[in-house]
């Protein structure tokens, strides 16, 4: 008896660590997750801090070791500048992307200068959407056309030698906008330039993904009135070079990507789907990106003079304590996006909305990369369109997830 008092006794003080983690010490935590790992003297290969239980940690941010590495494929970015043909630096990619509608490119790069502290990549890009957000809920209006845009330009890795590292990118672009199209004016040909901003994670043997958000700036021949385009896309990218990791280099565990099904409670009644990725982790937080797309049915009733439906789309950041555990809470935050064809309590009027949302959730373990949990929380937005009317309307939400991690 005296055992199992001690594990519940342990079990108590665990979930308030966890709970003062999510809460007091979030800032001190993250900036030890950002910050770049110590290295053991005469290596290229991080030194864990700490005793023994901190060597035994999983998540030490080891760097790539060296081309040519006995049992191993070529590393890029610890090569030493100079050391004659780059075969790790060609990569292609295929590249989901949203905004002004939804679709898929195609991208191929070749680096063109690394060192220790930066690697450049001259990356071509071509990209097609097609699938208008009336797809997920219409509203009355014409579809947008298809939007079809290339791109040229360069691509900056920052601290090339982490397995996660952040870019950021610029050149020029060209696109053209279909029929009533989304976040122009009008149809026809743009010509301009974009900037960017990602995150890059490797993965597995040759691959590696992250999203990147970036905004184009154009203008058609016939008027030259800019028009500003944000797109958000992830990447997935393949280095044929990279035929593997040589001894020493730890690979990313479980976690890094997630997706999965979401069930939406309130404030209507449907489901939807989520995808995710890690950002960074220390001993006491795990910091993700996520996105979600969810469709509900919202009855007349209590909360809806007339029914409807909704669609919501939201992204954003989670941030979940203890991620050694088999259970705890998770924060989460970000920007949304909702239609609505209901009108009622939440809901002045139809129409598109924008906003923000703050959730706190709690996940279990149910197996070895499987979770869920439920997550409450507000959204608060302002309908699309009407500048001088910025009030907010605020929005409780209720969600179930069921979520796939690997």
């Amino acid at each position: 008896m005296r055992g199992k008092g001690a594990l519940a006794a342990g079990g108590r003080w665990g979930a308030l660590c966890c709970w003062a983690a999510l809460g007091s010490g979030l800032g001190v935590a993250l900036g030890a997750g950002l910050a770049p790992p110590a290295r053991a003297e005469g290596s290229g290969v991080a030194a864990p801090a700490g005793g023994p239980a901190a060597r035994a940690a999983p998540e030490v941010p080891l760097a790539r070791p060296g081309c040519g590495a006995p049992g191993g494929g070529c590393e890029p970015d610890a090569c030493a500048p100079g050391a004659g043909p780059d075969p790790c630096g060609l990569a292609f990619g295929l590249v989901p992307m949203a905004l002004p509608s939804v679709g898929v490119g195609l991208e191929a790069s070749r680096r063109i200068e690394r060192s220790a502290a930066r690697a450049w990549w001259l990356t071509g890009q071509v990209g097609w959407q097609f699938v208008d957000d009336k797809a997920l809920l219409a509203d009355g209006n014409p579809r947008a056309g298809d939007w079809v845009e290339a791109r040229l330009g360069l691509r900056a890795e920052a601290t090339p030698h982490l397995r996660r590292r952040f870019t950021h990118g610029f050149g020029l672009a060209v696109f053209r906008a279909g029929e009533d199209p989304n976040l122009v004016k009008d149809p026809g040909t743009y010509y301009g330039a974009y900037a960017a901003l990602g995150f890059e994670t490797d993965l597995r043997a040759g691959w590696s993904a992250g999203p990147e958000l970036s905004l184009m700036v154009g203008t058609r021949a016939e008027d030259l009135e800019l028009n500003f385009v944000p797109r958000l896309s992830w990447h997935l990218r393949w280095h044929p070079g990279r035929r593997g990791a040589a001894p020493g280099y730890a690979r990313p565990g479980p976690g890094e990507l997630w997706a999965g099904a979401v069930a939406g409670l309130l404030p209507g009644l449907g489901g939807g789907l989520e995808a995710g990725q890690r950002i960074a982790r220390t001993r006491a937080l795990d910091l993700g990106l996520e996105a979600l797309v969810v469709r509900e049915r919202a009855r007349e009733g209590a909360f809806f003079e007339e029914g409807g439906d909704l669609g919501l789309v939201r992204g954003g950041v989670s941030l979940r304590a203890c991620p050694g555990a088999r259970h705890g809470p998770v924060l989460r935050a970000g920007v949304a996006w909702f239609r609505s064809t209901a009108r009622g309590e939440f809901f002045r009027g139809r129409g598109d909305h924008v906003g923000a949302y703050l959730g706190l959730g709690y996940e279990w373990d149910l197996a070895p990369g499987l979770r869920t949990g439920p997550e409450v929380g507000v959204l608060l937005a302002t309908p699309e369109g009407e500048p001088r009317d910025l009030t907010l309307e605020a929005v409780p939400y209720a969600l179930w997830r069921v979520v796939v991690r690997f």
